[in-house]
C-alpha cells in the first residue's frame, strides 16, 4: 500500500500468521516482507512489524525497514491516540 526508506505497509490477509512461531506451517507475514525486502547483512536491523494482527484478521500492517522507524513507530503505538479500527 505503501513504501519508503523507513516503512513498509500492507494488506495481510487473513489466515496468513505474522511470526515464524510454535504451531505454525507455512509462510508468514514477516517470511513474506523479508522476501520481498531482500537479505539483511548479519548484525544489520531486520525488517520487523511495528504491531500484530491476529491470524485470522486481516487488515493493514505497518512494517518497519530501519531501527528509527520501529523505535518511532513503537513510542506512537503506546504513548499516543493511536488505536485498532475494524471496518463492518
Amino acid at each position: 500500500l505503501h513504501e519508503d526508506q523507513h516503512i513498509l505497509v500492507c494488506a495481510k490477509p487473513g489466515g496468513l500468521a505474522m511470526h515464524p512461531g510454535s504451531g505454525i506451517t507455512g509462510a508468514t507475514l514477516v517470511d513474506e516482507v523479508r522476501a520481498y525486502l531482500g537479505e539483511v547483512p548479519e548484525g544489520e536491523f531486520k525488517p520487523a512489524p511495528a504491531h500484530r494482527l491476529d491470524r485470522e484478521t486481516s487488515g493493514v500492517v505497518i512494517v518497519a525497514k530501519t531501527r528509527q522507524a520501529i523505535v518511532r513507530l513503537s513510542e506512537i503505538f503506546t504513548e499516543s491516540d493511536a488505536r485498532k479500527t475494524y471496518l463492518t
